[in-house]
């Protein structure tokens, strides 16, 4: 089946769905008729004969200008050739071509210039242009019009969706790097066509100004006075440094962000339709005057100040993240390639217009290449030329006579003189290349001779590539590597560096954190290295390189180093996560990381504990709990703190009150998002309280209820009567406001729910009805935190494990922490509640809680105490109201109405029943320690910054990631190197309870942890910590990839 010529189906036809135009009688040429631009002037016409499709207008005087059409596509170049057996010759510039179009070997050639990045799509079939000047129909063969009308006809087409919240999806999904075409019922004044008046927005939702290209059509208009204009507007969301120059844009290879869903809209293109003060300044016009009409344009906004019309749509995403093929950009089935940028200085010896014969000398003899057809010529000044035909072999570093021809150069070009340019041509693997692969890598400062030969401990490597890459995929570590020359150590075989990209992502400079080693007097060898497939470069829509850089042996580009650089000792640690042992030469053998990331060896990578909710439960089938009702503890009831003459309690739950054991990852450093407490009977009544406070911390003391002989062995553990005393660490880890005192608290028995054990829970108020990015966390069982706790100045307990603890967890060592040693871990959740007078309050709900340890009469105080407070009421004695302000109150007192008695006393052995709700947010690990040159003494090293893949900046929303270090200058022990196993460590990257003991001589003689490595500059040994916070209301994680240490001396 043959497609319908342009001509015969009219364009008007094609696409005037909703056109008012009043006459059309102002057309200079029949509408749907192919004509020449007007104004070329082309010295060589064999190549470039641009033309225009005219457009269906009323000759700029429509009423107002209306939408026919919104659509998206790819932007190429279009080339055919003019007869039948002839060249093709470029006949249309920035065409829209539906994205499905590609190389099919028979009728169409998608390819792209290696310069200015601009992709050519080439028709096999010729114009062979009739007396009117159109293209002819051939009924035998494939013929010009035959396959160009489906370039015109199968554009997909931007479905009409606002920016409403009850828009529903579907959203038109976009490629990143594609562009839309809005045509218009009229032709439109140019120089009213830009950024301002056709306006895109970005973002969740879509707020944020992006800067595209927006220009007319050159395609598709008429004619009017000898002046062409259009009737179609492009929005290009890529802007090629080519572009860029020409349209003063900044360079976006990208195009637009990526979408992180396919069910809303994270990109518009708004219309304004009217001026708006401070706002919107100008208004796209027709050539009469005319502005885009708000009514009959489809979907609007009629709550922004300029009355915009919308087009809502989605951009293209991850394939794993949307299931978009091509990453979310256009299709692609084209492997990049690496291209040579060779420096050279051209010398012009003939120019008519855009055509040149040129001398090239080439900076380097020894790479001089031999010019090619489609070779470009780089110009430093921003032009870029084409060889046109095959050029003569170099000589001397000298290529003469080379024929080429200026890309789309600016009208008001003049004579090129003498000057600085850089050559750029594929690699091909022919004969003459493969001898030399270090000539497409370009080394700064350049070699000081011969291919590769004499360069800088100071160098940088850069490669130039036929297209934008991925720059996720072209780091240090996997895919740009840079090898030392000779045998070294496990962990230590790459020189660790960063890599960046060029603002157009073709070209990537490999940079090194430090100096390349060398010995002066030596000329030491370091190798390039470009894998290639899954773990090699790869472009932006996925393909991979398919290309070795090697020479005709298989060895890798060598650059060996000038003798009469300074020495200098450079050593490197890479960590890669392909094996949880990555240094199996070590001995003792073992991982090189320990904590609570999980290996995925598959992708080569570590990543957190997933975003996952706990709910502990305290009360009689918590396995403490029952050891202690066991030994005669008894149910407690309270109506603390509630109370109308105002309290301040102080109290806590250990990790064993909850159920947790003491060294198990899975439960370290979580966050509290939510707490509970247990009513007695289950019941509530409401109640309001105009003003509570909650506060939360890590406890200095631990209570241990052990009892011996019928009597407690640590009497002293417990919580102290001054509320500041139980703090761990007042300057490092305060009391955490996590209910602020004007909020209040309102009690209310539709909250009752039952927890996992049975017991009725109701809620505290932390974080209850609150937006989820309002909510407020901390971390409890903080290993960031170093300090510890259970001084053994109070003169009781005995570290941990607990006492009663040997009964349920027979695994944790049963002195693993003593006592002034007690870390984070082993710590209790201190919990602070402040209620304030108000004669609102009636005190009538009761909490469920458990005396420790028996006493007798039953709810005497007992040591060691597990609640301390003060709470207000009524004398029987004086009949007269005592009132406590609980931000005033700093000693526990007791009950202030009945001060001294039994049962009123400022303590007691209560542990509250309740529930605690905790997020898997923050996750912590530490490295083994690494001595920087085993074997080797000497002077101690400085360090670079670390290098970490992913950048932090490439990192999902919401999360982090952060690696902090500490450095020694010393190590014993009288085992064989523990410090270099992780599993010997634990939470807190410390010598674990039960392993093989060793001393570290900490630098500057403290174990706190730096956020620069430049601040343990003198080390010979170092560690890291590296943190990952994971977003807890999208469940997003951070990953880690590659971590490379660079240090020197």
């Amino acid at each position: 089946m043959r497609w319908l010529p342009v001509t015969a189906l009219g364009v008007s036809v094609v696409l005037s769905a909703c056109n008012d135009t009043a006459s059309s009688s102002a057309t200079t040429f029949p509408s749907g008729t192919f004509q020449v631009v007007p104004g070329q002037n082309d010295p060589n016409p064999d190549r470039n004969q641009l033309r225009f499709v005219v457009a269906d207008h009323s000759g700029g005087f429509a009423g107002s200008l209306k939408i026919n059409s919104v659509t998206w596509g790819r932007l190429v170049d279009v080339y055919a050739p003019l007869t039948t057996g002839g060249t093709p010759v470029r006949l249309f510039k920035d065409y829209l071509i539906p994205a499905d179009i590609l190389t099919d070997g028979q009728f169409y050639t998608l390819g792209r210039q290696l310069g200015t990045g601009v992709e050519t799509l080439t028709i096999d079939g010729p114009f062979n242009a009739d007396v009117n000047g159109q293209p002819q129909v051939d009924p035998n063969a494939d013929d010009f019009l035959e396959l160009f009308d489906p370039l015109a006809q199968s554009l997909q087409l931007v479905i009409n969706k606002s920016l409403d919240p009850a828009e529903l999806p579907p959203f038109t999904a976009v490629p990143r790097n594609a562009a839309v075409a809005i045509t218009f019922n009229d032709l439109i004044d140019p120089a009213t066509i830009s950024e301002n008046t056709i306006k895109l927005a970005v973002g969740y939702p879509p707020e944020a100004t992006q800067i595209v290209r927006v220009i007319p059509d050159p395609n598709y208009g008429d004619v009017i006075n000898g002046t062409f204009y259009s009737a179609r507007i492009l929005v290009d969301f890529t802007v090629s440094p080519f572009e860029a120059q020409a349209n003063n844009s900044p360079v976006n290879s990208v195009g637009l962000p990526s979408a992180q869903n396919t069910a809303q809209a994270n990109v518009a293109v708004r219309i304004p339709t009217r001026l708006a003060s401070g706002a919107q300044f100008e208004l796209l016009k027709s050539l009469g005057g005319s502005t885009v009409s708000f009514t009959g344009n489809g979907a609007t906004d009629p709550f922004a100040a300029s009355l915009d019309v919308v087009r809502a749509f989605r951009s293209g995403g991850q394939t794993t993240v949307t299931q978009d093929p091509f990453n979310g950009f256009l299709p692609d089935t084209t492997a990049p390639t690496l291209l040579s940028a060779q420096t050279c200085t051209v010398t012009p010896t003939f120019q008519n217009a855009t055509l040149l014969t040129v001398d090239l000398q080439f900076a380097s003899a020894a790479c001089a290449l031999q010019p090619r057809t489609d070779d470009i010529i780089a110009f430093n000044s921003g032009l870029f030329a084409r060889v046109l035909s095959p050029g003569l072999a170099p000589v001397g570093g000298i290529v003469t006579n080379v024929f080429c021809e200026l890309i789309d150069p600016p009208s008001n070009l003049g004579t090129i003189g003498v000057s600085a340019a850089e050559y750029r041509t594929p690699w091909a693997r022919t004969l003459d290349q493969v001898s030399r692969p270090e000539c497409w890598v370009t080394v700064q400062p350049p070699p000081t001779s011969g291919v590769g030969t004499g360069i800088s401990t100071t160098s940088t490597f850069s490669l130039r590539f036929s297209e934008p890459m991925d720059p996720t995929r072209l780091n240090a570590f996997d895919s740009f590597q840079l090898l030392y020359g000779v045998a070294t150590p496990a962990l230590q075989g790459q020189v660790v560096g960063q890599v960046t990209a060029s603002g157009d992502l073709t070209r990537y400079t490999f940079q090194p954190s430090q100096r390349l080693r060398h010995v002066n007097g030596s000329t030491e060898t370091f190798r390039i290295n470009l894998p290639t497939g899954t773990t090699g470069p790869v472009d932006l829509a996925g393909n991979a390189v398919d290309f070795a850089l090697t020479d005709n042996n298989s060895n890798l580009p060598d650059f060996t180093l000038r003798s009469i650089d300074a020495t200098i000792e450079s050593r490197s640690v890479m960590l890669k996560f392909t094996s949880v042992d990555e240094d199996p030469t070590s001995s003792p053998a073992g991982p090189e990381l320990r904590g609570q990331l999980i290996y995925d060896l598959l992708n080569g990578r570590v990543l957190p504990r997933s975003v996952t909710r706990i709910s502990a439960v305290c009360d009689l089938n918590t396995p403490m709990i029952a050891v202690d009702q066991q030994l005669g503890g008894a149910a407690a009831a309270t109506r603390l703190p509630f109370s109308p003459f105002g309290c301040r309690m102080m109290t806590m739950w250990r990790h064993a009150d909850l159920g947790f054991f003491l060294t198990d990852d899975l439960t370290h450093n979580l966050d509290v998002e939510g707490m509970n407490w247990a009513p007695v009977n289950s019941g509530l009544q409401i109640e309001t309280l105009p003003l509570f406070q909650m506060s939360i911390a890590h406890s200095l003391r631990l209570p241990d209820e052990l009892i011996a002989m019928g009597a407690p062995v640590h009497p002293n553990s417990g919580i102290s009567d001054t509320f500041d005393a139980n703090l761990l660490n007042p300057n490092l880890d305060p009391l955490k406001v996590v209910h602020q005192k004007t909020e209040g608290y309102f009690i209310q028995p539709s909250a009752v729910f039952q927890s996992a054990t049975g017991t009725a829970m109701a809620p505290w108020p932390m974080n209850e009805g609150k937006a989820a990015e309002d909510f407020i966390y901390y971390t409890w069982r903080d290993t960031a935190l170093l300090s510890v706790g259970q001084p053994a100045a109070t003169g009781g307990g005995q570290g941990v494990r607990l006492g009663n603890e040997t009964s349920y967890d027979p695994t944790t060592p049963a002195a693993a922490y003593g006592i002034g040693l007690v870390p984070t871990i082993g710590l209790p959740l201190l919990m602070d509640f402040r209620v304030y007078p108000n004669s609102q309050i009636q005190g009538s709900n009761q909490l469920l809680g458990f005396f420790a340890i028996a006493s007798n009469p039953v709810g005497t105080e007992i040591p060691p105490f597990w609640t301390a407070y003060t709470v207000g009421g009524i004398p029987a004695a004086t009949g007269i109201p005592i009132t406590v302000d609980p931000d005033s109150a700093a000693i526990a007192q007791g009950n202030l109405a009945a001060p001294g008695a039994p049962g009123a006393l400022p303590r007691n052995q209560v542990i509250f029943f309740g529930q605690g709700d905790f997020v898997v947010r923050v996750n912590r690990a530490h490295t083994r320690w690494f001595e920087c040159a085993p074997g080797a003494a000497g002077l101690p090293f400085n360090f670079a910054e670390p290098v970490i893949e992913p950048s932090v900046a490439a990192l999902p929303v919401g999360t982090q990631l952060l690696v902090q270090f500490r450095g020694a200058t010393g190590m014993n022990s009288a085992g064989n190197k523990p410090w270099e196993v992780a599993s010997e460590l634990d939470a807190y990257g410390n010598p674990r309870p039960g392993g093989t003991a060793f001393t570290v001589t900490f630098l500057g003689g403290t174990n706190g942890w730096r956020d620069s490595m430049a601040e343990i500059n003198g080390s010979q040994f170092f560690q890291a910590r590296i943190t990952m916070v994971s977003n807890p209301i999208s469940g997003a994680t951070p990953e880690l990839r590659s971590l490379g240490f660079a240090f020197a001396r």
